[in-house]
């Protein structure tokens, strides 16, 4: 704080993190619940997908309140779903952290009414992530997709792959072939080489970010500090310049940037024990027999992985999100232990209680003859 440009920005980031840590703990605390752990996801899906239904009314031609439309609003310039947070990408990532989950709990609902409404969740879910029409959303997408489609069966895969191409096919019909006009411009940067206006800027951004970084490479400039650098090193550089403090569309740069390889360190140190602790809780729960657990986690932890890949484009504005699933990442396999311990336990109770109705059943029987 003392050696950065602007120490308050710094200090201010610093009081910000301190809530989101009291609030993770408190997220955390809340895992002593016996079904805390899916509690969260639950929650966490139904509400994105109630936000997604919104959306989708919307899109029918239905006006919304003006209390509940900013729940679920669209960009007056460019049409893109925003949600409640009033930007298109961030809310993307959410939703690819989402998706992986709804999923999960389609593939194995057990019930008619299970399967149709975590179908239609997911369809929900997959539809509001087109409305914001991010390119970086979609490309995540597919890393949380990707990783999940290893945990399925054969058939699941046939079902799931069947099931996306019915999905794309009436989603295009529904909203017609301009919808996906920004997202086709993926293919058109990979055939072409050529970028548009936005790529241009996140480039800018990038090469500012590294710029600052080779010059206080172990410390950085200060946590919050990369928007009050930008406007002087990208004329030094001759970049894109819009009269702007720029964000540095990439939080893994802009950890390196504001914090230098001491807090890319520690950062990535805290990602791989996060890692660490979903492998740990999925294993755990499929070495107990819990498969429809492990697949829940298995879903938690692609659904991450898609989360972090998109923040590669996307700085760290929303940082609460964030630190509530790593913190439930990292303490992921003690959770699990404990949960299923105090299943066995459960269990155990029950089989003693039952024992002894069994037994006093018995003897009233004997003393009756």
């Amino acid at each position: 704080m003392t050696y950065a440009a602007d120490w308050r920005v710094t200090l201010g980031n610093s009081a910000d993190f301190t809530k989101v840590v009291i609030v993770s703990l408190i997220v955390l605390a809340f895992m002593q619940y016996r079904y805390g752990f899916e509690t969260v996801v639950i929650s966490s899906v139904v509400t994105t997908t109630m936000i997604c239904f919104l959306g989708f009314i919307q899109v029918l031609g239905v006006e919304l309140p003006s209390g509940i439309q900013l729940f679920s609003s669209f960009n007056e310039y460019h049409g893109r779903f925003e949600g409640p947070i009033g930007d298109a990408n961030f809310f993307a990532v959410i939703l690819v952290f989402n998706i992986p989950l709804a999923l999960a709990q389609f593939l194995r609902s057990d019930k008619l009414y299970k399967v149709f409404c975590w179908g239609a969740a997911a369809a929900l879910l997959l539809f509001g992530l087109l409305l914001t029409q991010s390119r970086g959303g979609i490309l995540a997408l597919c890393v949380a997709l990707g990783i999940l489609f290893f945990q399925l069966s054969r058939r699941q895969k046939l079902a799931a792959i069947v099931g996306f191409g019915i999905f794309l096919t009436s989603v295009s019909t529904f909203l017609g072939a301009e919808a996906f006009e920004r997202l086709f411009t993926l293919v058109r940067l990979a055939e072409t080489a050529q970028i548009d206006q936005s790529a241009e800027g996140r480039l800018a951004s990038f090469q500012v970010a590294w710029k600052i970084f080779i010059t206080h490479p172990w410390g950085g400039v200060g946590s919050g500090n990369f928007n009050i650098h930008y406007q002087d090193v990208a004329l030094q550089s001759g970049l894109i310049f819009r009269g702007e403090g720029r964000s540095a569309h990439s939080l893994y740069l802009e950890v390196l940037a504001e914090t230098g390889l001491v807090g890319l360190f520690l950062f990535l140190s805290i990602l791989i024990v996060a890692a660490l602790g979903i492998i740990g809780a999925y294993r755990f729960a499929r070495a107990q027999g819990e498969d429809r657990l492990a697949m829940q986690i298995a879903a938690f932890g692609a659904g991450l992985s898609g989360y972090m890949a998109g923040m590669a484009l996307l700085h760290d504005a929303f940082p609460r999100f964030l630190w509530i699933m790593i913190v439930l990442s990292v303490e992921a396999e003690r959770i699990m232990r404990l949960r299923l311990a105090s299943d066995k336990k459960a269990q155990r109770h029950l089989g003693k209680l039952r024992l002894t109705h069994e037994l006093r059943t018995g003897l009233g029987r004997r003393s009756t003859g």
